[in-house]
């Protein structure tokens, strides 16, 4: 109830007062005076209290509680990928129910960073995709934070595996020597990759280079050399510039074997390679030569630094993902599935100038990033599947492992060896139970194969709504008290019973007190 009804008791208790002190009889009129005050004071504070959760505003204001049902606020979604190539962006996507009257900012944070937020305004749901890219191999555990007026909270744990991206044997075609090529070879190599490169450099002069591989001819593409190769790089004149023999065994090689395919555009080349293979037409824009911009994946940029950029871009089409953009928000490279490969088309040709400013792990997350969206896939012997999706400690957690080999697979956990069924339909499933013994991350073992990690989250771990109630409980009510308010210090039953109390007082005295005249 509004504290200003409260208002309308204080002329009652002066007429009240007024009516005992003139009565004739003066007995015990303090006591009748001091019941009646309490009575009326304890009926004022049941109005004030009643049906609120005891706050008492000392000005007018509006509390932070909506006039929904705030039992609704918290996370509807939340998923990440938990393993991730180095160089990958870790996205944590999510949907939030903000039922409350103040707005709810979530974070993902680690290692005492905050690496990325948004910001929930009240009586809204928000699609929110929070990104970090781990600069590292390892396991990494992240988390997820809310924040009401300023007071931040953790909410679950976001564990992460980071690995190494697989060796891959690439093939660098150019119509002439070019640095970011150079430059992109020199850094593949260093990263263990199997690189090898033909330029042309004049009307009938190639050069090559090897690097991690031994020496092979490269002047004719057939489907003999691309099987050797996870990708190839191409600019767009030296794939002009194929026969048709080659051209065919290019094609061969994307759509049935799963090469990979990258096509470096920087003219408006357009011909029958670009039907075949499905590129996206390019548009010349109006642009000064030294433009620079910020390259962006995914919604957010790469680096702070900015790079050079050709009056290019691409337009958008409905087979075509776009994977890089500019300031502008247009597209510079976009990735294509033909077949079973992939093709991205890019018109980037200035990202070595990260390098020359020192940004290695800017250039390392661009070319990564692009390597693993087109390479050809490696069969793997073994998989591993978490089905449980948080697991916690003494709970079943639910593991399939999948593998040819039709031996029964020894899975061990520590010292604990997990029983594995084989499913009866697809034979090369075999499922298991286990309760972990240890929060954070374990590790599953399968003899002479492969392992994995996976993570233990603990007891606290992902609870909303029921953590974001208490905490908007614990804090927010608690901030506005001390920013003026009183909160009330006493259950409301004690006031019922003093009012009671002093009621019955007062007919207890009328009713039997010692002067009171006979009828």
């Amino acid at each position: 109830m509004n504290p200003l009804y409260t208002l309308l008791l204080i002329p009652v208790w002066c007429i009240l007062l007024i009516i005992e002190f003139r009565r004739s009889a003066k007995i015990n009129l303090f006591m009748r005076a001091l019941a009646l005050t309490a009575a009326l004071i304890a009926l004022a504070m049941i109005m004030i209290y009643s049906g609120t959760d005891r706050l008492l505003p000392v000005a007018k204001q509006n509390l932070p509680i909506s006039t929904n049902d705030y039992s609704k606020t918290g996370l509807n979604k939340i998923g990440w990928a938990d393993e991730i190539k180095l160089g990958d962006s870790l996205v944590v996507r999510g949907e939030y129910v903000n039922n409350l009257s103040v707005p709810i900012s979530v974070y993902l944070t680690g290692f005492g960073l905050k690496f990325d937020s948004c910001i929930i305004r009240p009586g809204k749901t928000l699609r929110f995709a929070l990104k970090t890219v781990p600069k590292i191999t390892g396991h990494f555990t992240y988390s997820f934070k809310t924040s009401v007026s300023d007071d931040l909270k953790e909410v679950g744990a976001v564990p992460v595996e980071v690995t190494a991206n697989d060796p891959l044997h690439i093939l660098i075609l150019n119509s002439s020597p070019s640095f970011e090529n150079r430059y992109l070879k020199d850094w593949l190599s260093v990263n263990k990759n199997a690189v090898a490169m033909l330029s042309l450099t004049s009307a009938a002069n190639y050069q090559s280079a090897f690097q991690n591989i031994a020496v092979t001819p490269l002047r004719v593409v057939n489907s003999a050399l691309l099987t050797r190769f996870d990708l190839l790089i191409i600019d767009v004149e030296a794939l002009k510039n194929l026969t048709a023999s080659e051209f065919q065994a290019l094609t061969h090689a994307v759509t049935e074997q799963g090469l990979g395919l990258i096509i470096q555009q920087d003219s408006l080349t357009h011909n029958h390679t670009a039907i075949n293979l499905h590129l996206s037409v390019l548009q010349k824009i109006a642009r000064q030569a030294d433009t620079l911009s910020k390259i962006y994946i995914q919604g957010a940029y790469i680096s702070a630094e900015k790079i050079p950029l050709l009056p290019l871009v691409l337009t958008a089409t409905k087979n075509a993902q776009p994977l890089l953009l500019n300031d502008e928000h247009e597209i510079l490279a976009n990735l294509i599935a033909l077949g079973r490969g992939k093709i991205i088309q890019t018109v980037i040709d200035h990202s070595y100038s990260w390098l020359l400013r020192g940004e290695k792990s800017d250039y390392a997350y661009l070319w990564s990033t692009l390597l693993n969206a087109v390479s050809r896939k490696k069969s793997t012997v073994a998989n591993w599947v978490i089905e449980t999706r948080f697991p916690r400690k003494d709970a079943p957690v639910l593991i399939h492992f999948i593998t040819p080999s039709v031996a029964i697979p020894e899975i061990r956990i520590d010292q604990d060896a997990i029983n594995m069924r084989q499913n009866e339909d697809l034979q090369q499933i075999w499922s298991g139970t286990y309760w972990p013994k240890k929060t954070g991350w374990n590790q599953l073992l399968a003899k002479h194969e492969t392992s994995r990690w996976f993570y233990v989250y603990s007891g606290t771990d992902w609870l909303l709504p029921d953590a974001l109630l208490k905490q908007y409980e614990t804090t927010i009510l608690k901030n506005h008290v001390e920013k003026g308010q009183i909160r009330n210090p006493l259950p409301l039953f004690i006031y019922y019973l003093i009012f009671i109390l002093s009621l019955t007082y007062l007919w207890l005295e009328q009713k039997f007190r010692k002067d009171q005249p006979v009828p």
